[in-house]
């Protein structure tokens, strides 16, 4: 499964490039192992058709808050694009402060868009079942899920959070599906889903965090150098790009 989706159009890999600390321009590769988790691919479909959200831990939601705050600074300075100090560069950030070796993340499940249950005339939210292999026993967690214990993955949380900031945008442009009109933080809180003290602590950082993409994203739209491929009318692109040899620069 994919965090920042295959199929991303060109100007949100910009962003996260731009945002990220990427050298350069259409230097993401989506098909990382740091975007990529097990799973099929009907089990992502159904995460996304719900709006469900991995939350990462506070220190490290932390972290991307503060390297976001510094590489807009250094963004809006560079006369090139690669510039950035070694300490803001994709290779140094991707792993919040951890070695490479050291990689393993942990991450709340957040139900955001299963609440519909709430709603009038709507039946209540399946239950989850979690398999343990070391039991062979299947554990079940009703809603809002609660109980299941934190999630660990070699998933990059800045990819995480992409996925998630993804998800945002599209619940602030349907602000109808939200009897709590468009505020992540009121929907989450009243279906209650930020009971728990430190899920909430963490969710309010996320909440900042989009905040400053949106803010980075009009910074890239003021620099030339993280402009969209833009097609003319005779079909003609200005910049000629093939994904699928787009640079990867995690070799391991």
């Amino acid at each position: 499964m994919h965090m920042i989706a295959s199929a991303a159009s060109d100007e949100l890999l910009l962003l996260y490039e731009y945002s990220f600390g990427f050298p350069a321009p259409r230097s993401l590769c989506v098909h990382s192992k740091w975007n990529l988790a097990l799973g099929h691919i009907g089990l992502r479909r159904t995460l996304d058709a719900h709006d469900a959200l991995l939350l990462p831990s506070l220190p490290d939601l932390q972290y991307i808050s503060n390297c976001l705050r510094d590489i807009r600074v250094h963004r809006k300075n560079e006369s090139e694009p690669g510039q950035l100090p070694h300490h803001l560069s994709w290779e140094t950030i991707r792993h919040c402060g951890r070695e490479d070796g050291a990689q393993v993340h942990l991450y709340r499940f957040i139900p955001f868009g299963f609440s519909y249950h709430k709603l009038p005339d709507t039946p209540p939210a399946a239950p989850m079942f979690r398999y343990n292999a070391m039991t062979k026993q299947y554990q079940q967690h009703a809603y809002p899920y609660s109980t299941l214990p934190a999630l660990q993955s070699h998933l990059s949380p800045f990819m995480v959070i992409a996925n998630g900031f993804d998800k945002y945008r599209r619940w602030l442009l349907s602000p109808e599906k939200l009897p709590d009109g468009p505020n992540f933080l009121a929907r989450a809180t009243n279906q209650g889903l930020l009971d728990d003290p430190d899920t909430k602590a963490c969710f309010e950082v996320m909440l900042d965090i989009f905040e400053a993409l949106e803010l980075l994203d009009l910074a890239r739209r003021q620099n030339s150098r993280w402009h969209p491929i833009t097609v003319h009318p005779t079909g003609q692109k200005s910049t000629v790009v093939n994904k699928s040899c787009m640079i990867m620069y995690d070799h391991a």
